[in-house]
């Protein structure tokens, strides 16, 4: 069943129990009204003959065929009649007593007070009382109510009719509406399987700018979603294509050298010098294999936080105790206080690496890399400086985006892959911290990490894990 007849349907539910409800009131009323109206009637017409009766002033017992009454006024325009009985007499009867249903009426088994009795061809309603003052004397005042009842029913009727109506117009009515209102999930509905088929995340949902309602609202999330989408379509197609070029290259290279030693022809120097090739560019690939491992858990979603208290400069010292065979007096410690983070310990070790081998591959012969850090109660602040070849404003906002490489970067290094920033940032991001990139004076550049400390990480490490 669709939304919108479910929608016109309750529609309607609602309407016939709210119309039916009041209509029904509405007839309880009308009942209640009409027959407190006879009721009154009845009671002063009996009170009238009580009047009469009781201004004859003859001796008790009166003799009934000297008893005059006048005919009751009729209860609400109805037939009605007087009965006076007395054991032993005939009764005075006077008024409508020759009505088609009132003739049917025995006065002489009515109970006291307010009563109905059902004859045939209708209904009749009497109040019966003893005369005060006239022993033995009863009077019995009643009017036929078959005129009142058939109007009920035609009443009855009428509402019915009208209701059901009201409910059908109402049910056409809302299908109607509804089909507007539910319009604009039509068209989402729409642009959804079109981009299904498609894939054509540009496309938008027509939505009014000034439109305040909640399928506005709806039609604008829906937008935004598909530019969130389109976003990262592009980005997926970006990342793959930069995939296949950075694999092909080492393939391409190692492909050849290979070839050359398979034929046997080259000088044992030559070969040696092929045969190192190769096993660079195998280096190379491996590389930015496990660099793409380690990029696809992270866009994998969420993953289990194994934190534990890891002294942050005893890392520092092992990175620069690997590098320094390599890299001699370029490579320098210039400040280092001790700290605890709450972290990934080996991840923590390869965020060093990766900025410290970054450092070192941009900076010429010459130049010095210094490596700080910083600890006090709240965070500690890792700073790695070079006195490399800088980094534009341009190259720093992008610097953490996957393959991106600067155009003096790629001339330095062309075997970098432009992956380690992006890594460096997700293991940051993941204990809970923050990184920054940019210039350094006069030349040169300059990375600042800031990780929270124990007890602050201990509070944030459920909601950084990802």
């Amino acid at each position: 069943m669709s939304i919108r007849l479910r929608l016109a349907l309750w529609y309607g539910a609602l309407l016939a129990l709210v119309l039916g409800a009041t209509l029904a009131v509405a007839f309880a009323v009308h009942v209640g009204t009409h027959e407190s109206d006879v009721d009154a009637s009845l009671r002063g017409s009996w009170e009238h003959a009580v009047a009469e009766l009781d201004a004859v002033g003859m001796p008790m017992p009166m003799p009934m065929r000297l008893a005059t009454l006048t005919a009751p006024t009729q209860a609400a325009s109805a037939p009605t009649a007087t009965w006076l009985m007395s054991p032993g007499a005939a009764p005075v009867v006077v008024g409508d007593a020759n009505d088609a249903v009132l003739s049917r009426f025995d006065a002489s088994t009515v109970g006291d007070g307010l009563r109905d009795t059902s004859v045939a061809g209708g209904r009749v309603r009497a109040y019966a009382a003893d005369v005060p003052g006239l022993q033995g004397a009863r009077l019995v005042v009643a009017a036929s109510m078959s005129a009142f009842d058939a109007s009920l029913g035609s009443l009855g009727l009428i509402l019915a009719v009208m209701g059901v109506a009201g409910i059908a117009l109402a049910v056409t009515g809302g299908w109607a509406i509804s089909a507007g209102a539910l319009r604009p999930i039509a068209k989402m509905t729409e642009t959804a399987r079109a981009i299904a088929l498609s894939r054509g995340f540009a496309r938008r949902i027509e939505v009014r700018e000034d439109g305040r309602d909640e399928l506005s609202e709806l039609g604008h999330t829906f937008n935004h979603m598909l530019a969130s989408l389109d976003d990262a379509y592009r980005r997926q197609q970006r990342f793959v294509a930069d995939v296949s070029h950075e694999l092909r290259t080492p393939l391409t290279a190692l492909q050849g050298d290979l070839e050359l030693l398979a034929r046997g022809q080259l000088p044992p120097a030559e070969a040696a010098a092929t045969l190192a090739e190769a096993r660079q560019e195998t280096r190379r690939l491996a590389r930015l294999v496990d660099d793409l491992l380690v990029l696809a858990r992270a866009d994998s979603g969420p993953q289990p936080f194994a934190g534990k208290p890891v002294p942050l400069d005893e890392v520092v010292m092992e990175v620069f105790h690997e590098l320094r065979g390599q890299a001699g007096s370029r490579l320098q410690v210039v400040d280092l206080e001790a700290g605890v983070v709450l972290g990934e310990r080996d991840r923590l070790k390869q965020l060093v690496l990766i900025l410290t081998d970054n450092a070192l591959s941009y900076t010429p012969g010459g130049g010095t890399v210094l490596l700080s850090l910083r600890c006090d109660s709240s965070e500690s602040v890792l700073v790695v400086e070079d006195e490399g070849i800088g980094i534009s404003p341009q190259t720093a906002a992008r610097a953490f985006e996957r393959f991106y490489r600067g155009d003096e970067a790629q001339q330095l290094d062309p075997a970098g892959t432009g992956l380690g920033l992006s890594i460096a940032k997700w293991i940051v991001e993941r204990h809970g911290g923050s990184i920054a990139l940019g210039p350094r004076a006069p030349h040169g550049t300059v990375v600042a990490v800031r990780l929270p400390a124990v007890a602050q990480m201990e509070s944030k490490v459920v909601a950084t894990a990802a």
